[in-house]
């Protein structure tokens, strides 16, 4: 393994560690300390949304958590020192945990038993048990857990230019690739924080080939990124629990009763709606009394409305449908073994931990055929589409109607399905940082700068760059020195010496004329000396944002640094942002040999500095005009003229490529269809969610909006509907 060199006695053990409160480092302390004054490498592992999840009341663990509580669990079979830690983001502080304290900690939260007393207690023992520390060249930083948590991540920077290497384990990009099943805000900060870490990030592990597959493709399309990705496939065990006697007196209204399990958090984008659809038919066909009970098992979640008032309309809770929200994972067990079959019809996953918990107990289940569930449940679970209640409806009627299947299809699980433990994915997991190799070069980001393109500080262009479907990279962690969090469009310098260092796409020895968009924090001019190669120049500021020009020079690697000198001191209090020295907004260079380059340069920033928002008029304004309608709807009603005048043929080819995620000829084969079928409202909406994947959010709004037109009682597009509105208002 070609790691970075760890040089004993390099460092004095009262510069890597020291108590976090009061002169006396616990026990435990003290052995880290000898450890770290060693060769070995150590990694340090991220638990802070863990112990948040704790500090919220949870007594259970699922999802995430239970990913960074088997990890802790499993330190052991690593061979290497796996230390939990707790960082202070804003104070650059990284803070580690007694690994014996987070052992206790989620031993009571995996028990299901445990009090909210007893979790807090040790949980506030894991607090009083931490140390400060300094991570050295060498050592891994790994962050499994919710990355998107912290308001900026300006301390994983220091610690790549340090020489730590970063690792992260990717979960999803539902925020990014589905938007619509999150708020805006949970949307625009997971994108930043993304953005950020994959800037500094050395290795990337996902929990699924599918996962693997969307960040490759993000990385390449979006950010002009290559980082090396391994998948690390999650289990599909459900952990062994101590049953109680008592384990099936809270569902007694389940005793002697069939029922069909749903489990996960109950939100949007678990699609629990299709199934109140498919029961509400079932039970219009054979009678409440002669079909399964549904049990929905999941905290509630968020954007829960439509289904509220498809449970209050169909009077579900009061006919068929129980719900239970914190289930210890000995319930849980007990509702696996007694069920018919699960149900899981989620619009989109990263992993889908509830299809390979049913088949590692032997239980079949019916899921989504799209996103990564198949990749879990492989020919061992049936599919729906989860767009369509009707073929879930298909789906579990036939089952229902035939028992024999389903006993039949229960034995196959259990006699051959292989299920993947814990133990393995931590060996798999904790192999995978062993045996990377880090690049010889680490630039302060990864990214590749482009000549003759403008790259901003803050975050306030994210969702536009995002909606163009263009480059996202941003100039935020260029900052090597001397820089402040960035705010929502600038970076300000907190010390009088301020670095910033590009990774460029020329070659070293290029002479570039540097454009940088700076301001004075106060009403005092501030005078800089900027130099980006063999010379300096000088800059006068003013509160008022200005573009200045500088001479520079790439250097080894293709590296353009820019050094600044703040030659006015900064007066305290002398603006909202203390002892700012100045701020930057946005950068960018070209070759000076290039006068097109110059003059796009000088364009950029001419439309940047005369970009306006356009004011909307609550929800009376419209977001498309009637041109603009006119001509997506005539874009893809009349985009090809069909060979064969079948509408069924059309319609089949649709959701066949829909299915394989060609988006683009699924597009076409629905306006096939359409323009043979233009009544055809659910039609209509599946193509809205074609054109919403491929970006085209004029065309799905119009989509979703004819659907609103032809079917009123269609509360399910409304969503969908509302979110490309939005998306739209922001263009």
């Amino acid at each position: 393994m070609n790691m970075p060199p760890i040089v004993p006695g390099a460092a004095s053990q009262e510069e890597l560690v020291k108590p976090a409160f009061g002169t006396d480092l616990p026990k435990w302390g003290r052995e880290l300390s000898a450890k770290m004054t060693a060769s070995s490498p150590i990694y340090w592992l991220d638990i802070t949304d863990f112990v948040a999840y704790a500090q919220d009341g949870n007594t259970t663990v699922s999802g995430i958590q239970r990913v960074v509580a088997n990890l802790i669990m499993h330190r052991d079979l690593s061979g290497i020192d796996i230390i939990p830690v707790i960082p202070e983001f804003d104070r650059k502080r990284v803070l580690a945990a007694d690994p014996d304290a987070v052992e206790t900690l989620v031993m009571l939260l995996q028990s299901g038993s445990a009090s909210k007393g007893d979790i807090l207690a040790a949980l506030e023992a894991v607090y009083l048990s931490r140390i400060e520390l300094k991570p050295r060249s060498g050592d891994a930083y790994v962050m499994v857990g919710a990355f998107w948590i912290y308001y900026h991540h300006d301390l994983l920077l220091d610690l790549r230019i340090e020489g730590t290497r970063i690792a992260l384990f990717v979960h999803d990009l539902i925020q990014i690739k589905n938007p619509e099943y999150l708020s805006e805000v949970a949307n625009r900060t997971f994108r930043r924080s993304l953005i950020d870490v994959l800037s500094v990030c050395d290795q990337i592990l996902t929990n699924s080939h599918f996962v693997k597959g969307e960040v490759e493709a993000f990385m390449r399309d979006r950010l002009n990124l290559w980082l090396p990705v391994t998948a690390v496939q999650l289990p599909t065990e459900l952990p062994k629990t101590a049953r109680t006697a008592d384990e099936n007196k809270r569902f007694s209204a389940l005793a002697g009763q069939d029922y069909v399990l749903c489990v996960g958090t109950i939100e949007i984008r678990k699609n629990h709606v299709l199934l109140v659809r498919v029961w509400e038919a079932l039970a219009e066909e054979f009678g409440d009394d002669k079909i399964p009970r549904l049990v929905f098992v999941g905290k509630w979640g968020w954007n829960i409305e439509q289904l509220e008032r498809e449970i209050a309309r169909t009077k579900a809770t009061d006919r068929w449908l129980h719900v239970y929200s914190n289930v210890s994972d000995g319930e849980l067990d007990y509702l696996y073994e007694n069920c018919l079959f699960t149900a899981y019809p989620s619009f989109a996953e990263g992993w889908g931990l509830p299809v390979g918990e049913s088949l590692a107990r032997g239980k079949p289940c019916v899921t989504s055929s799209s996103t990564s569930m198949p990749e879990v449940g492989g020919d061992f679970a049936r599919y729906l589409d989860p767009f369509d209640w009707e073929t879930g409806l298909s789906v579990i009627r036939s089952l229902l109607i035939d028992r024999d299947e389903i006993t039949v299809w229960e034995r196959r699980i259990r006699e051959e399905f292989q299920p993947k433990t814990w133990v393995s994915f931590c060996h798999e997991l904790f192999g995978a940082l062993k045996s990377f190799e880090p690049a010889s070069s680490r630039p302060v980001s990864t990214y590749r700068f482009a000549p003759a393109t403008i790259f901003e500080f803050g975050d306030a262009r994210l969702p536009r760059l995002d909606l163009e479907g263009g480059p996202m990279i941003t100039a935020r962690m260029t900052r090597r020195k001397g820089w402040g969090p960035c705010e929502h469009q600038f970076a300000f310098a907190n010390e009088q010496n301020a670095e910033l260092e590009l990774q460029t796409e020329v070659p070293a020895g290029w002479i570039v004329d540097i454009y940088l968009c700076l301001l004075s924090p106060s009403t005092s001019t501030r005078v800089l000396a900027v130099s980006a190669g063999d010379t300096i120049q000088t800059v006068v500021l003013t509160a008022r944002r200005s573009v200045h020009k500088v001479r520079g020079k790439v250097g080894h690697d293709g590296v353009l640094k820019v050094s600044f000198v703040c030659q006015s001191a900064a007066v305290n209090n002398e603006t909202t942002r203390g002892d700012a020295y100045f701020g930057i907004s946005a950068i960018g260079f070209v070759d000076v040999a290039a006068p097109d380059q110059r003059i796009a340069m000088a364009e950029a920033f001419a439309l940047m500095g005369c970009e306006v928002q356009h004011p909307t008029d609550g929800d009376h304004q419209e977001v498309l005009d009637s041109v603009k309608g006119a001509r997506a709807a005539i874009e893809f009603l009349s985009a090809t003229t069909p060979l064969l005048q079948i509408p069924a043929i059309w319609l089949q080819l649709a959701r066949f490529a829909a299915i394989s995620r060609n988006w683009k000829w699924a597009s076409r084969f629905y306006a096939r269809y359409l323009s043979a079928k233009p009544d055809a409202a659910r039609t209509w909406k599946q193509f809205g969610h074609v054109e919403k994947e491929r970006g085209h959010f004029e065309s799905a709004y119009i989509a979703y909006s004819i659907v609103r037109h032809l079917n009123p009682e269609d509360h399910e597009v409304h969503s969908h509907y509302d979110f490309v509105r939005s998306v739209l208002r922001q263009r």
